[in-house]
């Protein structure tokens, strides 16, 4: 087995990575994942909709039409009720859209851009070896550390994402996998310390290494794909807790929303009583004047 049999993996990987590299393509991947995969907007909608419906309708609001109650100028009421029903109309538009806004913002993985920088460099590297045929033992051993490297930063990085969602943050600048200027350090370390121990260690030619080699090799490359499905989860991670914390706030509005339901309602019933009272005194009157 060589790398030059893999080349076409290889190079799907890298068209990948570089595409991610791009800042603003992996701020779309979060979104597609958000939005069409997971459905969280669909949730928002969804939780929010409970605290809209219950809001008294506008033709609710219209037939609040008395002047007064017992003789009292009722009109500063009514206007009062109608203003708070316009103002958390527009305050549950508003915090529907935050909310929206909340989990894209929160949910983006601002290392993705870079250890897809570093999986790219990755991959370029390994096609490059792969068409030396001559010093096979200092490229086995440079390749071989070449993987191990790349299997450990992929495996930190994602270590480190996990990590945050659950607030737990790495303040150290050895973890600090969102910079590119972080995985061209450790793309730069990764290749002197393989040239280091190509030259140094160039004289072993097992078959031991070479079979840990085809192992590391088949699992960097496998992570170079895996890489972008943990990103994923790791994203839906964060946008389970973002919706527990959307729970929070939309049952909070709904009290809210109660609040100026009941003093509607509370508005309407008047009005019935006052109806009725004016119905039963018509009739008295029709009998006495009959």
């Amino acid at each position: 087995m060589t790398i030059s049999n893999f080349s076409s993996l290889i190079q799907l990987s890298a068209t990948i990575s570089i595409a991610f590299v791009a800042i603003e393509y992996a701020k779309s991947f979060t979104r597609v994942l958000c939005e069409n995969i997971f459905k969280f907007n669909e949730y928002t909608e969804f939780k929010f909709k409970k605290c809209f419906a219950k809001l008294p309708d506008q033709q609710t609001i219209e037939n609040i039409d008395f002047k007064e109650i017992d003789k009292e100028s009722a009109n500063d009421l009514i206007e009062q009720q109608k203003r708070k029903r316009e103002l958390l109309c527009k305050k549950l538009k508003s915090k529907q859209d935050g909310a929206k806004e909340m989990i894209l913002r929160k949910c983006r993985i601002k290392s993705l851009s870079s250890m897809s920088l570093y999986v790219f460099m990755y991959d370029v590297l390994l096609l490059g070896i792969s068409g030396f045929k001559g010093y096979q033992s200092f490229f086995i051993v440079f390749s071989f550390v070449l993987c191990a490297c790349a299997i450990l930063y992929m495996l930190a990085g994602w270590i480190r994402e996990s990590l945050k969602v659950n607030n737990k943050i790495l303040s150290c600048t050895i973890f600090q996998f969102s910079s590119f200027r972080h995985s061209l350090c450790c793309i730069s370390i990764a290749i002197i310390l393989s040239v280091a121990c190509g030259f140094c260690f160039d004289f072993i030619n097992n078959e031991v290494l070479i079979t840990i080699w085809k192992v590391l090799f088949i699992i960097s490359l496998t992570f170079s794909f895996v890489n972008y499905i943990v990103f994923g989860i790791i994203i839906k991670r964060k946008g389970e807790i973002i919706k527990k914390q959307i729970d929070i706030k939309v049952d909070k509005l709904y009290l809210e929303c109660k609040m100026v339901y009941d003093d509607i309602m509370e508005l309407l019933s008047v009005k019935n009583v006052k109806y009725k009272i004016r119905m039963l005194r018509e009739m008295e009157e029709n009998k006495t004047a009959s």
